[in-house]
């Protein structure tokens, strides 16, 4: 008899207030691929779909420890949040603006996903999404808890508690265990073209892509409402037509 395969825990975060459709979309698409989600929160969240789990952030780090960066974003608390989760807990991190294109049986070894460098042949680490199925002291998400803890606040702009961290981890530590994806598995839109490209009808998905970083700070900065309906045959209308339809 084969033994079924636990579902991979997820998890997410979200500060306070309420969710948009495009974090709606990220739920349900893992939801519907099996995953156990959990979505840890120091707010009250109303609308989130019925079959995530609500978790206490407080539990994970004290509520006097969120901080905005210098662009009014809890982007770069919420990077030490993932490490702290990882790192205590372990199992899948998604932001919340991924979505899931892959069942959770599919999920097997520790993985780091990459994306393409704007101007560049290069890519370089992005923790939208991290899997590390159980805690290791000394490995690269442990080390980089220990950095984002101590990090300067006043400091953080972007990414530097983000891709810029981890990226510098995985090349000092060359053995670090995890399997470097290419950028076509989980950022397969650069964050230049989104949301743009997410909301064509003239792009399409490659069959290698297992989850799709929409990149939700672009749809801010671009001034698009992550409510509005999405264009037919766009990839983000297929996309909830398989998942919440």
């Amino acid at each position: 008899m084969i033994e079924k395969k636990e579902k991979v825990r997820v998890h997410m975060f979200w500060a306070y207030g309420p969710l948009s459709k495009l974090e709606r979309l990220s739920m349900l698409s893992y939801l519907k691929n099996n995953y156990e989600l959990i979505l840890w929160t120091y707010g009250k969240v109303e609308n989130i779909p019925s079959e995530v789990q609500l978790g206490n952030a407080r539990e994970i780090l004290p509520e006097d420890r969120v901080f905005l960066n210098s662009m009014n974003s809890y982007a770069s608390f919420a990077d030490l949040f993932r490490y702290s989760i990882l790192n205590k807990i372990g199992g899948m991190w998604s932001d919340t603006d991924v979505i899931a294109n892959v069942d959770s049986s599919t999920i097997t070894n520790p993985f780091l996903v990459t994306e393409k460098v704007k101007d560049s042949n290069e890519i370089k680490i992005n923790n939208n999404v991290i899997y590390n199925p159980i805690p290791i002291k000394g490995n690269v998400i442990d080390l980089a808890e220990a950095v984002a803890d101590r990090y300067p606040i006043d400091k953080l702009t972007w990414s530097e508690l983000g891709p810029d961290l981890l990226t510098s981890l995985v090349l000092l530590q060359r053995e670090h265990g995890f399997h470097i994806k290419e950028p076509t598995y989980a950022n397969p839109i650069d964050y230049w073209d989104c949301p743009s490209l997410l909301l064509s009808s003239n792009h399409s998905i490659l069959n290698n892509t297992n989850f799709i970083h929409c990149y939700n700070e672009m749809w801010r900065r671009s001034g698009v409402d992550k409510n509005l309906p999405y264009p037919p045959n766009s990839i983000l209308a297929n996309l909830e037509k398989k998942y919440i339809s």
